[in-house]
């Protein structure tokens, strides 16, 4: 690719505590075949060997490298801070326990180019414990959608949507007035809805340049449990309510749904069984579960856990636990 004839990619990198992974991370970012990149790496107040890790690989003279420290202020003020001293025309997440593949910048940008409608580019991942043996490269076909499809299929969790910001490729005249909330978690589901709503065309690619490494001890892994996980509630429940009269509703009811059964199967494996908040988990379940029964957009495993719940808690209080 001729870098000059090519738009400038901002990737966004939040670092916090992750110095075990993060010369990992960074080492596949200096491996980028993309010669038109400025690296955006925001150290939130880390406590470990990460800030100095950061500051050895901002003299990676590939790339337009800035290295910024702050203190700790969470994730969502990372990316805000990341997005305010970014200057591309494309902007892309990473985080800084997570790999990319060599292409992974160029192969988003290949299909941004091919459709000059799309907003939004979405690629494909495989999570673990280690990238060791990943196999990057193109391994299905790309779909086109429109925002509103794009948004749907995420609500519902199918055809290999997520509700993560990194793995993906953004326009950065989407984030014009729109910021990440601080404060909360699950706050890429929240803002990535927002975004979709705004897509002319959304395209998701098969191609696996992303890794995502699944740490049961990260903010929402399920060995690290802690009340701010109930965020996922009040998020769905606000798209649910912005849905109200949309195409997109019965998609956001569904999500609603699956967020309270996991929670309430979370709430259980962590000894709250009988709280406040899994009794408000398991009226919701009730209350919203003939709807993903007879959607026939749901998932599988939605249709399931509302089939389940008509057998009554203590049964699927059991089951749910294989689950998490």
């Amino acid at each position: 690719m001729n870098g000059t004839a090519l738009p400038l990619v901002s990737l966004i990198i939040p670092v916090y505590n992750v110095d075990r992974y993060l010369d990992a991370c960074l080492d596949s970012v200096a491996r980028q075949s993309y010669p038109n990149l400025e690296v955006v790496i925001v150290d939130d107040g880390s406590t470990d060997r990460s800030a100095a890790i950061c500051d050895a690989w901002g003299g990676e003279s590939r790339f337009r490298t800035a290295v910024y420290h702050n203190a700790n202020n969470g994730v969502a003020a990372t990316r805000n801070f990341g997005l305010d001293h970014c200057h591309g025309e494309l902007i892309a997440f990473l985080d800084g326990d997570d790999v990319i593949g060599p292409e992974y910048i160029s192969g988003l940008v290949e299909i941004m180019r091919s459709t000059p409608d799309a907003d939004v580019v979405m690629g494909s991942f495989v999570r673990g414990a280690s990238p060791d043996g990943v196999v990057w490269g193109d391994r299905a076909r790309v779909v086109v959608n429109t925002g509103v499809e794009a948004l749907t299929s995420m609500l519902y969790q199918i055809d290999g949507s997520d509700s993560a910001v990194w793995g993906k490729l953004f326009r950065a005249r989407l984030f014009a007035g729109m910021r990440f909330r601080e404060g909360i978690l699950y706050e890429d589901l929240e803002l990535l809805a927002r975004l979709l709503k705004k897509c002319r065309v959304v395209v998701k690619t098969g191609t696996v340049n992303y890794f995502y490494r699944k740490n049961p001890l990260g903010l929402t892994g399920r060995l690290n449990f802690n009340l701010h996980r109930l965020d996922v509630l009040a998020v769905t429940e606000g798209i649910y309510e912005d849905a109200n009269g949309e195409s997109w509703f019965m998609a956001a009811r569904d999500r609603v749904f699956s967020a309270n059964c996991n929670m309430y199967a979370l709430l259980c494996a962590n000894g709250m069984a009988h709280s406040d908040q899994a009794a408000a988990c398991w009226v919701a379940i009730r209350k919203l579960r003939k709807g993903t029964l007879f959607d026939r957009h749901t998932r599988i495993k939605s249709k399931a856990g509302a089939a389940l719940s008509y057998s009554g808690r203590i049964l699927f209080r059991f089951i749910s636990k294989f689950t998490i």
